[in-house]
């Protein structure tokens, strides 16, 4: 059964038409659960028909996935070489940078989805799904992180996909042909990848449901509890899957509510003038919690002749910004001159409670300046201890400012102890217990542990 090479016998997997390497039990590792996985009825109709709807709804996807690969990719791709090759110059539809930005790596999702639609049908077909099918996509799970490359591209494939189309009457043609022969838009097949892990995790979750309700129905019956023999492995393996992928869907999702966020604050540094007090603010960390114009109270001794002035303030995840705002010379947006950069790690915040002199809607923010911070003439003092107040609106937007405030400045202290906490045993390398145990919640996840 098995075949040779230069240094020995290599064993195949025993199932038949399979040539995956074996190991000692004589099934390759996608096709292991033979050994202990017997032909199982389900335990009831609804398990099983859950089932076939994962099986089912994989297989459809898998069919739209081949359409994006076959009916676009591998068209435009011939399409490209013959223009590329021809002596006449011809012109692609797309070109190789467009390609890969509107596709991205679409062809490892298709291929994935074709490989585990596959193992799907077969242990359908091998009478063992509903025992089967936990142990399958457990195996496939650490495979799905290949989504997040896909989804982080999503938003600019689309954007650069509408483009293309209004800028390429040829290409935009191209695709109401497919389209029409496809019976869906091209948009609506590139979404689907993005629907795909939420769908498993309620399929998964409704199979959990169903097989949890037949096994106690079973236990009820012959008096068991229902968590040994086959269809408690099966079981405990569904449950593991969903663990699993909803792990990774998480981790996904913190990765894309990060890069938005970056690019939020870069779309901000963007309107600052690039002058001598233009510090970056981009960091992978930072995000953006409110901003808003607020009216700066200078004390007493202080050159400036009226007693406050407006600024544009940005509250960040762990500093506050503060600078002048003015129309953009083209008329168009907000154009910003860089203040001062606060830190919020040594920053209080509390409102003001003088009704009688009018400053009931204020907040008295108290800070100390870094050694080493960039300071203005209008911001230096003797004491490295500064004090000032921040004029609202009305109260409302002050009790909005001061929550904004309270909670950004919590977290990053929160975050402050974890890291301080996350230490060896007699070590100071924050990061374990010295048995390579890492302590802090935090620290794991920023880790990804």
């Amino acid at each position: 059964m098995g075949s040779h090479s230069a240094t020995g016998t290599r064993r195949t997997c025993q199932l038949q038409g399979c040539n995956s390497f074996a190991s000692r039990n004589g099934f390759c590792l996608r096709h292991v659960w033979k050994l202990s996985v017997e032909e199982l009825e389900p335990l009831n109709a609804k398990q099983y028909q859950v089932a076939k709807e994962l099986v089912s709804t994989e297989r459809s996807y898998c069919d739209s996935l081949r359409v994006i690969y076959k009916s676009f990719v591998l068209r435009l791709q011939v399409q490209s070489e013959m223009e590329g090759g021809s002596a006449g110059g011809g012109r692609a539809l797309l070109d190789p940078a467009d390609m890969g930005r509107v596709f991205h790596n679409v062809e490892d999702i298709f291929k994935l989805s074709e490989q585990l639609s596959a193992d799907l049908e077969e242990i359908t077909l091998e009478k063992v799904l509903t025992t089967a099918v936990g142990s399958t996509l457990l195996h496939y799970a650490p495979l799905f992180r290949i989504y997040q490359s896909y989804l982080e591209n999503y938003d600019d494939a689309v954007r650069v996909l509408t483009q293309l189309r209004k800028d390429k009457p040829d290409f935009d043609f191209f695709c109401k042909l497919q389209e029409k022969c496809e019976g869906l838009s091209l948009e609506s097949f590139l979404i689907m990848p993005v629907q795909r892990l939420p769908r498993y995790l309620l399929l998964l979750g409704e199979l959990i449901k169903r097989s949890q309700e037949a096994s106690s129905s079973s236990a009820s019956l012959d008096g068991s509890d229902g968590s040994g023999g086959l269809q408690g492995a099966a079981l405990a393996d569904m449950i593991a899957a969903r663990d699993r992928i909803s792990a990774i869907a998480t981790a996904i999702n913190a990765s894309l509510h990060q890069k938005e966020n970056q690019l939020k604050v870069a779309a901000i540094q963007a309107c600052f003038e690039r002058d001598a007090r233009y510090q970056d603010l981009v960091t992978p960390t930072r995000y953006l919690i409110r901003e808003g114009p607020l009216k700066k109270r200078y004390g007493k001794g202080t050159r400036h002749l009226t007693g406050s002035t407006v600024y544009h303030f940005f509250l960040f995840s762990d500093i506050l910004v503060y600078a002048d705002a003015s129309k953009n010379v083209l008329g168009k947006g907000v154009t910003y001159r860089l203040k001062h950069i606060l830190p919020l790690a040594e920053m209080t915040v509390e409102p003001t409670s003088s009704a009688r002199t009018g400053k009931d809607k204020d907040l008295l923010v108290t800070t100390r300046n870094p050694a080493g911070s960039k300071e203005t003439k209008d911001d230096k003092s003797s004491s490295k201890e500064k004090a000032f107040e921040l004029g609202c609106a009305d109260t409302a937007e002050r009790d909005a400012w001061l929550l904004a405030f309270r909670q950004a400045i919590g977290q990053l202290q929160e975050d402050q102890r974890n890291l301080r906490s996350a230490t060896f045993d007699g070590s100071n390398v924050a990061q374990g217990d010295g048995k390579g145990t890492i302590k802090s919640s935090k620290l794991k996840q920023m880790m990804g542990v």
